[in-house]
């Protein structure tokens, strides 16, 4: 017997072993410092192959799989399908039948290369390849058949929810609203009555064979069986029940119905209420999914040829369904109810293609010239240009996008000229928008095809390799078009470099012909797949407000634009009124702009008396007036005193006279007297003591009020100018309008801007969907990284509608118009249509989350899907999503095309042809 002692590390995964013929023979695997397995050598017969998974509490991406497989004759360790995170480029690597022992015998020593063979062989550098540009290609799912319902989903029958089940008492709660059924929940999930012990806590409470399920599950996902055959041995080993016989009899009887619904309701709490116990719910969803698909081989198609190994695994791989009369939960009361935007939905399945290049040779092209001597001449000719002058100017514009490289240069005039050919028809619709400089360009066709008799069709693997041989070619025949422009306009100025050129035919016999050609290089593309995702659709109303008001917010201005006096209704300074409900109030305009010296409007009225005592025969007075007003009356009071019963007066203010007694009662009209109003009383000698009180009122006149009015416009007027200016001036201070900004700049600020707004959006969902506005500011920045995390923002595409409603000032878009044509289409949007893919380790978790608005926290395939009830009708669009993806991972890997494509682009470099013959271009040469 040979014996083996030894360690492995692979990644971050260390493998060791002894294998001696001792009792203590064993292998480990151990991750991260922690022990994934540790087994006997051999293996059980139970457990041999044996399938291992683990993943990183904090972030289910990093997850480390295996199969390892004993071979006793000879002895032989394998690890199969296994897979780790290989934390250098953040990807996840997959290895295939790797030996841990015997470790396989060294490779012979290749013979030495022969010396002679390798310098008489032509030397021929192999360009690199690079990628030109990520190319999604987007299609409509189908609907699900009957089939794909059955095999890769499992649902909860309604009809068999006991009576004081969590079922029943969920159903009626939903009536009463989100918090009703959050009561009963809390009520399970804490053990309290009417659920007393039905909460499982750990899925060993099931008992045998019940808990096995999860663990098995867990080993068929990461080496799916290949037939039922080997599906039912590996059951068998694993429930430990005596056979098939006895597992079909056990999954028909009470004691698994019984189970079975404990599992269901422990599900439902836990939806309810998710994140509550992360690993029993993934363990619940396994269970079911594998119970769901015992079940189905047991109640009458155990046959081998019904179950092929994609039937099986598809079923292994099942999603649960939560039944729609209760999920997804009502919003809590006071949610928003859908707001007053626009939710965003799934637009559409992408396949993500990766449309690579490769340079293959250069080759001549046109004639760029023709030099011709007659025999025994010399020719000599000179030419001046502007090239290099040129050349530094472009050079200085786009310094920003960091492009080192003559071919890095040539790809991105390929890019430019890509994506101005997306601006035509090309018979699809399209979005494209620039990236940073490792993703220059994103696109994205949508191929949807029309239905045949109300069914959808699938579009053919071929149909995305063909639009992208399309768009290439198109765009290399637009550049060669627009660089023989170039070339053109170019020969009329080249003022500044000097080429010159000797042609020596003195000592011919004959004529000399010099030929010069410009020199293409040829490409090869092909595409290469890299996956399958979905894509969501936002509509994002005035997407550059949020940039504005900042931008205005920084130079403390409000983003509207200073309205002008007209619009309040004031025309000339007789407008400006004390009217407190007028639109052209004094104190709302001086607030509007920023008005704080002005004197208040003057009183309407004021009032001056005098009085008179008893003694003189005669008394007289002045009252005086405040300037601006003018006497419009006079109010007498007589108070005689004790023995003037007979008294008689005489009174006079202005010239106005009244009697007493008698005419007192009465006031006196004026004559609208100003600065003095005379005020006189004649008594007869020896009347008797009086007392005479005279109050005259005067009112503000014409002229006063049109002076304040004149002074008030004058204050407000200037404040109106000085916003205005100011308003103004900060306009003239935009980036575009001192230089040109650089265009990555310019997207990154768009990004970055349509990245708030949907954040924002999905937030707002949040609260319509749940109604938790309180609980969300706790965790929205759970939400936040699960957004970052979750959606590809780097593919991102999106298209501006210019808005029609004359808001948020329109000097914004007539000063920056012309700077540059995205920036500016974003200031003008009204609204922006933003097409972004779900990265797709997130798939299943964002159908979760747009449905429900809340956060999966277990594992993203293993996330439960709904069907909720539309009019009494089941609404299978998010099943629909999932079947399609469901699809597209069991599809295998495409193989890269054969009938690969090659592009002719032009250069700006000549070469002098050998010989002096004009060249003659076959069909399809250039």
């Amino acid at each position: 017997m040979n014996q083996y002692i030894g360690r492995r590390q692979i990644g971050p995964v260390f493998f060791s072993w002894q294998y001696i013929g001792s009792a203590d023979d064993r292998v480990e695997v151990r991750w991260r410092s922690s022990t994934i397995v540790e087994e006997p050598l051999p293996l059980p017969p139970g457990r041999n192959p044996l399938a291992f998974s683990v993943e990183d509490p904090s972030d289910n991406r990093l997850r480390v799989t295996g199969v390892l497989k004993f071979d006793s004759q000879p002895a032989k360790l394998v690890v199969d399908n296994f897979n780790y995170p290989d934390a250098a480029n953040g990807s996840n690597c997959h290895l295939d039948h790797v030996v841990l022992f015997p470790e396989s015998p060294p490779q012979p020593t290749p013979p030495a290369p022969d010396d002679r063979a390798s310098e008489e062989a032509l030397l021929v550098e192999r360009s690199l390849e690079s990628d030109l540009f990520p190319y999604l290609y987007l299609a409509q799912w189908p609907d699900i058949s009957a089939a794909e319902l059955r095999d890769r989903f499992v649902q909860y029958d309604p009809e068999s929810a006991p009576e004081d089940s969590l079922y029943r008492q969920l159903l009626a709660a939903r009536a009463e609203g989100r918090d009703a059924m959050l009561e009963q929940a809390d009520l399970f999930l804490s053990g309290r009555p009417p659920y007393s012990g039905r909460y499982l806590r750990d899925i060993a409470a099931l008992g045998a064979p019940m808990d096995q399920l999860s663990h098995l599950d867990m080993e068929f996902r990461a080496d799916p069986p290949a037939s039922l055959g080997a599906f039912k041995q590996r059951t068998e080993a694993a429930l430990d029940m005596g056979g098939w016989e006895s597992i079909a009899e056990y999954w028909q009887g009470e004691a698994y119905a019984r189970l079975s619904q404990r599992c269901w309701q422990n599900l439902f709490a836990l939806s309810v209420q998710p994140g509550f116990n992360r690993q029993l719910a993934d363990q619940l969803l396994r269970t079911l999914a594998l119970a769901g698909l015992i079940g189905r081989i047991v109640d009458g198609e155990d046959k081998p040829a019904a179950w092929p190994a994609a039937r099986l695994q598809a079923g292994i791989e099942a999603t649960t369904v939560l039944p729609g009369t209760l999920f997804p939960m009502p919003p809590a009361q006071g949610g928003l109810g859908g707001g007053d935007f626009v939710a965003p939905v799934p637009y559409a399945i992408g396949d993500l293609e990766l449309v690579r290049q490769r340079l293959c040779r250069y080759e001549l092209g046109e004639v760029s010239g023709i030099e011709n001597v007659m025999r025994g001449e010399y020719k000599e000719s000179s030419q001046r240009s502007l090239r290099e002058s040129r050349v530094e100017e472009l050079a200085s514009e786009e310094s920003s996008d960091s492009y080192s490289s003559e071919s890095a240069g040539q790809r991105r005039d390929l890019l430019a000229e890509t994506l101005n050919t997306l601006k035509e028809n090309f018979q699809y619709h399209y979005e494209s928008q620039y990236g940073p400089p490792a993703k220059q360009l994103t696109v994205i066709v949508d191929g949807r095809v029309e239905p045949v008799d109300e069914q959808p069709q699938k579009v053919a693997a071929e149909e995305v390799a063909c639009s992208a041989r399309a768009l290439t070619q198109r765009a290399a025949s637009s550049l060669a078009r627009r660089v023989h422009w170039q070339r053109s306009s170019a020969s009329l100025n080249r003022d500044e470099s000097h080429t010159l050129r000797r042609v020596d035919a003195s000592q011919m016999e004959a004529n000399v012909r010099a030929v010069y050609r410009w020199v293409n290089k040829v490409y090869q593309c092909w595409t290469v797949a890299l996956g399958r995702c979905f894509v969501l659709e936002f509509f994002v109303r005035e997407p550059a407000r949020g940039y504005i008001a900042s931008a205005f917010s920084l130079r403390g201005l409000s983003l509207r634009e200073p309205p002008p006096l007209v619009d309040f209704g004031v025309e000339t300074f007789l407008d400006i009124s004390t009217d407190p409900e007028s639109p052209s109030y004094y104190a709302r305009l001086a607030a509007e702009y920023q008005v704080v010296d002005l004197q208040p409007p003057p009183s309407r009225e004021s009032r001056s008396s005098a009085s008179f005592q008893s003694g003189d025969p005669v008394s007289w007075q002045s009252l005086s007036v405040e300037p601006g007003y003018g006497a419009s009356s006079a109010k007498v009071s007589v108070s005689p005193g004790p023995g003037s019963d007979d008294l008689q007066l005489s009174i006079a203010v202005g010239q106005r006279r009244c009697q007493y007694p008698g005419g007192e009662e009465e006031p006196l009209y004026l004559d609208g007297e100003t600065e003095q109003v005379p005020a006189a009383v004649v008594t007869a000698a020896d009347c008797g003591a009086y007392s005479v009180a005279i109050e005259v009122k005067a009112e503000l006149t014409a002229e006063a009020l049109e002076r304040w009015q004149l002074d008030t416009y004058r204050a407000i007027a200037a404040g109106c100018e000085q916003q205005r200016q100011r308003y103004y001036d900060t306009l003239s201070g935009w980036p575009g309008n001192r230089k040109k900004a650089s265009e990555l700049g310019v997207r990154e600020t768009v990004r970055e801007e349509l990245r708030r707004n949907i954040v924002r959006q999905l937030l707002r969902e949040v609260e319509a969907l749940t109604g938790e506005r309180g609980d969300l500011a706790l965790g929205e920045e759970r939400y936040v990284q699960f957004f970052q995390r979750a959606l590809a923002w780097d593919e991102m595409a999106y298209a501006f509608t210019v808005k029609t409603e004359n808001d948020l000032g329109t000097a914004i878009s007539q000063r920056y118009r012309g700077e540059d044509e995205l920036f500016s289409a974003f200031l003008q949007a009204g609204f922006s249509r933003v097409l972004l893919p779900v990265s797709p380790k997130f798939s299943y978790r964002m159908l979760y989350f747009l449905a429900s608005g809340q956060i999966w926290p277990g594992v993203d395939t293993l996330a439960p899907a709904f069907c909720p009830e539309r009019e009494n009708e089941p609404d299978y669009r998010y099943i629909n999503l999932v079947n399609a993806l469901k699809e597209a991972d069991s599809e295998p890997p495409r193989e890269a095309p054969a009938d690969r494509w090659e592009l002719v682009v032009p250069t700006e470099m000549t070469v002098l042809q050998d010989s002096g013959e004009l060249p003659v271009f076959k069909e399809g040469e250039s």
